[in-house]
């Protein structure tokens, strides 16, 4: 099975100033073309008014629902209104953003991507302080040491304890 260097390597020996730059990326397998002929990604989906609007809809619905953080006592389970993270899920994920246009981002993203993130930030106790968003494409899944780390672009490495994943 060639790589997708491979084919680019291919492509370019064969073609070399034969090639149209709209077509380039579904040539090589980036993004296939549809039997029409257009190209659809993420972002020329989000330019068609009924994916936008399906993905807004979605996304303000679930965020307007107002969360709830709830811990185990025993064998009952109850609501936790005095957790730490109660503020950060409910009002104030951070400095930037109400808890609703928070939950609308990472909504948003898990529709379109498949995965919405944000990196916990934690104070020196552990504890979570802010939830900080992180686009889907800086974000890449890796193995370090048999450990799942997540590189996430201008930050670094981040555990997966200070990762929050919503998947659609």
């Amino acid at each position: 099975m060639s790589t997708l260097s491979d084919r680019v390597k291919a492509l370019f020996r064969y073609r070399v100033g034969k090639y149209d730059t709209n077509s380039l990326a579904s040539e090589v397998g980036i993004y296939p073309l549809t039997k029409a002929g257009a190209t659809i990604n993420e972002n020329s989906a989000m330019a068609i008014s009924t994916v936008y609007a399906c993905v807004y809809k979605i996304a303000s619905t679930i965020a307007s629902l107002g969360l709830e953080v709830y811990e185990r006592d025993g064998e009952n389970v109850v609501q936790a209104n005095v957790h730490p993270v109660y503020n950060l899920v409910r009002t104030k994920p951070n400095e930037h953003q109400t808890a609703y246009e928070f939950w609308e981002t990472i909504v948003a993203s898990a529709v379109i991507y498949g995965m919405g993130y944000a990196i916990i930030e934690r104070d020196e106790r552990g504890y979570a302080t802010q939830l900080i968003p992180v686009h889907y494409s800086d974000v890449d899944l890796r193995s370090v040491k048999n450990e799942k780390v997540y590189s996430v672009k201008d930050v670094g490495i981040i555990r997966p304890e200070n990762m929050l994943e919503i998947c659609n």
